[in-house]
């Protein structure tokens, strides 16, 4: 396992944490302004994630398609489906977003959160479109920062696994709040709670953040150490 030292940083402002908040902040405020019946879904359909038009033959959908469906991949992460979906995000990406950025820095930080967002994408649509209902359909977008901000936990727990955090008001090291997590998920998908969660890409940004961590690691000098 990645050991980092226990330092965390220079307490720089978390500008890419910030700058990911201010964008999803953005996107949510134009979404409020669209027709609820119309345009709004018409707008979540183009550019949130569609399993089945991703990997699956799916042409369409209300008369909509974006030009490259890879590209909602990415786009559907600053898409979120209400205003209990993107406070809570938010609240947990500006936590974590920004003790993960203060170690790495900007734009080692955008890489894992991208690549861990795309993952997370990807496993989720795998398994809509090849595993049917267990997964969910493959026809309702997915949207949110969800799997992106699972990567960044996964990350972490890697990085430091015995820091201390409030993990629904009870405080407990990351690596036991990421062994409750996933048992969670594991009994969601096995018995399919909350279909209209996407418990795979939550997953699936998990593993790529932990993944991440044995490749992309924060220099000396961003632990405020000497080289």
């Amino acid at each position: 396992m990645a050991r980092f030292p226990v330092h965390m940083g220079q307490g720089t402002r978390p500008i890419a944490t910030l700058g990911i908040i201010a964008v999803c902040v953005l996107v949510f405020i134009y979404q409020l302004t669209l027709d609820p019946r119309i345009d709004l879904p018409t707008f979540i359909v183009e550019w949130g994630l569609l399993p089945e038009r991703l990997l699956g033959d799916f042409a369409g959908y209300g008369g909509t398609d974006p030009t490259n469906p890879w590209l909602t991949l990415v786009t559907s992460l600053f898409l979120h489906g209400g205003w209990e979906h993107i406070i809570l995000n938010m609240i947990v990406l500006l936590s974590f977003g920004s003790i993960v950025e203060d170690w790495i820095g900007v734009p080692k930080f955008v890489i894992v959160y991208l690549i861990a967002g795309i993952a997370s994408g990807l496993l989720q649509s795998a398994a809509s479109v090849y595993m049917g209902d267990i997964a969910g359909s493959g026809r309702i977008p997915v949207v949110g920062a969800s799997g992106a901000i699972a990567g960044l936990l996964g990350y972490a727990m890697v990085a430091q696994p015995h820091m201390r955090i409030v993990f629904f008001i009870i405080p407990m090291p990351i690596w036991l709040a990421i062994i409750i997590l996933v048992v969670v998920h594991a009994l969601a998908i096995t018995l399919q709670w909350g279909p209209g969660i996407a418990w795979w890409g939550h997953l699936g940004g998990l593993v790529a953040g932990m993944i991440l961590a044995f490749f992309i690691r924060p220099g000396r000098r961003q632990f405020g150490l000497q080289d």
